[in-house]
Order: C-alpha cells, then structure tokens, then sequence
C-alpha cells in the first residue's frame, strides 16, 4: 500500500517526466500507464519507486527474464518493461508467447507454394472473398465528389 501511495504522491513528478523527452507520453497514456502501475505484483511496484525516486536498477527476473534484458534486448521503456514483468510474474505462458510472436516475422507465400490440398482450397476462398468483394462495390460507392451511395437492406 505505501509504493501506491508514493507513486500517488509523485504523481505530478512522474506525469512530466513520462510526457517529456524521451518518453513522450500523451496525457491519456500517462493515465493509464500509472493507473496499470498502481496494480501490478506489490513486488514489482516497489522496484518502480526505487527506480523513480533512487535510480535504483530492478533486479527482477521471471520466466527467465530479466527486467535489464528486456530493456537491453527488447528496447523497451522503463515503464513497459515493469507492466511486461508483471505480465511475466502473473501469466509467464501469454507473456512468453506474445515476446516470441513479435519476433515471428510475416512472409508472403504465392498459391504455387502451397501443397496441393490446400492449394484448392485457398484458390477457392481467394474467389469468394473476390465475388463479395465486388457485391460489396456494387451496394457502396464513393463518388468523386466525397459523397457515398448505398444500397439499405
């Protein structure tokens, strides 16, 4: 109860700090922001005042995971990395995927890839999307001038 009441209390301080340089903060993110601060793991938020009010680096590590290696590694902020480890001491499974889903990287495949059942099948559905796509320009339009027709239902 008392790391709540003092990021309560330096409120005012933490608000400039997290809307200036580097930070950046808009008012509505700075809100929410503290207000997920004021309910993360007692443990974690006690790292937060230390950090704000001493400089002190957290020591935390969950999941295999250390405070210092998602900033270093992930580049995260200071505030971000101390939700991500709340994240990690509450849920270590979702926290954990989420951090190998952002290192997942997206690659385009052509319908020639494909093996041949399923080759078929997204030809297949690549046609429908194609057909309600075009019902879809024939009930919208937008004309030339900005206005919209369509049809109601």
């Amino acid at each position: 109860m008392i790391t709540q009441t003092t990021i309560v209390l330096k409120y005012i301080v933490l608000r400039k700090r997290m809307m200036n340089e580097p930070y950046r903060y808009t008012e509505r993110q700075v809100f929410h922001t503290v207000w997920r601060l004021l309910h993360v793991d007692p443990e974690i938020q006690r790292a937060f005042v230390e950090w704000f009010t001493e400089g002190r680096e957290p020591r935390l590590k969950y999941a295999g995971i250390s405070y210092a290696e998602l900033r270093k590694h992930r580049k995260m902020n200071e505030f971000n990395a101390f939700l991500f480890m709340d994240e990690l001491k509450r849920n270590p499974d979702a926290a954990l995927n989420m951090l190998v889903a952002n290192d997942a990287s997206l690659t385009a495949v052509g319908l020639d890839e494909l093996r041949p059942e399923l080759r078929d099948y997204v030809a297949r559905k690549l046609k429908e999307q194609a057909a309600d796509d075009a019902k879809k320009k024939e009930e919208f339009r937008l004309h030339d001038n900005g206005s919209i027709t369509f049809k109601l239902k």
